[in-house]
């Protein structure tokens, strides 16, 4: 697996931990996996939901020091100049800006009228880090990235949601919510399809998605964003 840059909200993630640890005292040694319960102990909800939904590598890569204010981490003195004069003007620097844009985004996915596990699922497919057939193809799973939806393309994260001409059939209200339970219910009918079951109509992908909002946000909001009408099926 490729290494992962992981940028939250601030750089000082936990308070509640010695200022020297490290991540792997996050990680179990035995299974490779996050410590859940230390996880949750440490840092705030969103931000231990966030840490959660990496996925772990396999290849037990060890911690490095990386410098926050270049997107791929690495110090150079240019940069740590750029960051000097930009503090010493009270201004932010370009780096520090799109952080902050990327940090107020992650707010928003979070505080989002939905489920964790769609919160989770639209934070993976921002991050493209979902298993989709290009990810499995870089990493030597399978041996054909293209779409199986339109067989015109790679199957990215944008193609399969945006840009492949099953998506754009989908896609028909600009509400962030219902875009994102959309999405998932594609990705939800595409695992299944690849798992011998039969791909749902356009249709029947938004009578899902609408159908899964409208429940879940009975049971925790009132009224419902929409009001279901019959299945003509």
């Amino acid at each position: 697996m490729d290494p992962t840059m992981i940028y939250i909200s601030c750089y000082h993630l936990a308070e509640h931990a010695p200022h020297d640890s490290t991540v792997s005292e996050l990680i179990d040694d035995d299974t490779g996996e996050w410590k859940v319960a230390l996880v949750k102990q440490i840092f705030s909800p969103s931000k231990a939901q966030t840490i959660l939904g990496i996925p772990r590598s396999h290849q037990r890569a060890n911690d490095r020091m990386v410098w926050a204010y270049t997107p791929k981490g690495n110090f150079t003195i240019n940069n740590t100049y750029k960051v000097a004069i930009a503090m010493s003007q009270n201004t932010t620097s370009e780096g520090a800006s799109t952080n902050d844009m990327m940090s107020r985004f992650w707010e928003k996915i979070w505080s989002l009228g939905l489920p964790n596990k769609l919160k989770t699922f639209a934070w993976k497919a921002s991050r493209n880090i979902l298993p989709t057939k290009v990810n499995l193809y870089r990493r030597g799973v399978i041996d054909n990235a293209t779409c199986d939806a339109c067989g015109l393309a790679e199957e990215t994260s944008g193609h399969l949601f945006w840009d492949c001409t099953k998506a754009r059939e989908h896609m028909g209200n600009d509400l962030v919510e219902l875009v994102v339970i959309v999405a998932w219910c594609m990705w939800y009918n595409r695992n299944k399809v690849r798992l011998g079951s039969t791909r749902q109509t356009s249709q029947e992908i938004i009578h899902k998605a609408r159908s899964t909002l409208n429940e879940f946000q009975l049971a925790h909001f009132a009224p419902p964003l929409f009001k279901e009408q019959a299945d003509p099926r």
